[in-house]
C-alpha cells in the first residue's frame, strides 16, 4: 500500500509540476485494486509528458544560444578620415567607404578656408573721420560732411549708422545731420541744437542716426553724412565732427 500512496500522491503533484499536458489514463478509486497495466499506463503517460517538457526546454535553450550569438553588439568600429560607415557588423565592428561628396562652394554670405566652412555677413565698412566739417552761419545748403563704400555681392539690405557730434555757435542754432544715399539728398536725419539763446557762446551735442538701404543688385554702393543748417536759427557758425559712419550688409538670404 505504500507503494501504491507514493504512486498517487506523484501522479496528484507532477501535472502541476510540468509545463507540459498530462492527462493521467486511470484514476484510482479507495479499496480499489491497484492493476499493474493501469499503473504502467499512467507512468507511461507522465514519461510522455516529462519527455515533450524536456524536448521544449532543450530547443529553448537552443534558441538563446542563437540570440546571443546573434545579437548587435555595440559599435566600437571607426573610420579614419577622408571615410564614413557603409556597414555596421554584428560584432561592433564597421565596414568603411571613402568619401566622394566632398566639394562645397561658397555663396552669399558663406565662406570657405582651412579653418572650416564659416557663414558670416559679406559687405561691411566703416569710417572714422575726426576732422570736422565747419558751415558758415549763412550757408542753408546741404553739406557732405562724411561717406562709406560698400562693395556687395547681390541684393539685400545695408544698415547705415552716422554719428557723432556738433558744436554750435551763439544761439538760437540748429543743424538736421542724416544720411543719404545721393549727395545733397536726406534719407534720415535728426535735428541738434538749441531753439533758445543762451549765455554761453559755445556748446556741443552729440548725434546719431541709422537708415536702412535697399541694395537691387550686387555692385558698390556710397552712403553719405550729410548736414544742413536751419535758416529759422541760424545765430552763428556750427561745426560738425563725425566720429563714424558705417554699413553693413545683409543678403536676402543665406
Amino acid at each position: 500500500m505504500k507503494a501504491l500512496y507514493t504512486c498517487i500522491i506523484a501522479l496528484c503533484i507532477l501535472p502541476h509540476a510540468w509545463a507540459g499536458t498530462l492527462t493521467v489514463p486511470k484514476t484510482f478509486t479507495a479499496n480499489s485494486p491497484a492493476v499493474a497495466a493501469d499503473v504502467n499506463a499512467n507512468f507511461t503517460a507522465v514519461k510522455t509528458a516529462v519527455n515533450d517538457n524536456n524536448g521544449r526546454i532543450t530547443a529553448n535553450t537552443t534558441l538563446a544560444a542563437s540570440n546571443v550569438n546573434n545579437k548587435q553588439n555595440t559599435v566600437t568600429g571607426t573610420c579614419a578620415l577622408g571615410k564614413s560607415i557603409r556597414v555596421i557588423n554584428a560584432n561592433g565592428s564597421v565596414t568603411c567607404e571613402v568619401d566622394t561628396d566632398t566639394t562645397y562652394a561658397a555663396g552669399v554670405g558663406i565662406s570657405i578656408s582651412a579653418a572650416g566652412i564659416i557663414a558670416s555677413q559679406a559687405g561691411a565698412a566703416a569710417v572714422i573721420d575726426p576732422v570736422f566739417t565747419s558751415i558758415p552761419a549763412t550757408d542753408f545748403t546741404v553739406v557732405t560732411v562724411t561717406s562709406v563704400t560698400i562693395t556687395v555681392p547681390a541684393a539685400g539690405f545695408a544698415l547705415i549708422t552716422h554719428s557723432g557730434s556738433v558744436t554750435l555757435f551763439n544761439e538760437p542754432n540748429t543743424i538736421n545731420v542724416g544720411i543719404g544715399a545721393t549727395v545733397g539728398v536726406f534719407q534720415t536725419s535728426v535735428s541738434v541744437g538749441s531753439l533758445d539763446a543762451i549765455t554761453i557762446n559755445r556748446t556741443r551735442s552729440t548725434y546719431s542716426t541709422q537708415f536702412l538701404a535697399t541694395i537691387p543688385a550686387a555692385g558698390t554702393y556710397t552712403y553719405y553724412g550729410l548736414a544742413q543748417k536751419n535758416a529759422t536759427f541760424n545765430a552763428g557758425q556750427i561745426n560738425v565732427s563725425p566720429q563714424s559712419i558705417t554699413a553693413i550688409y545683409m543678403p536676402n538670404q543665406y
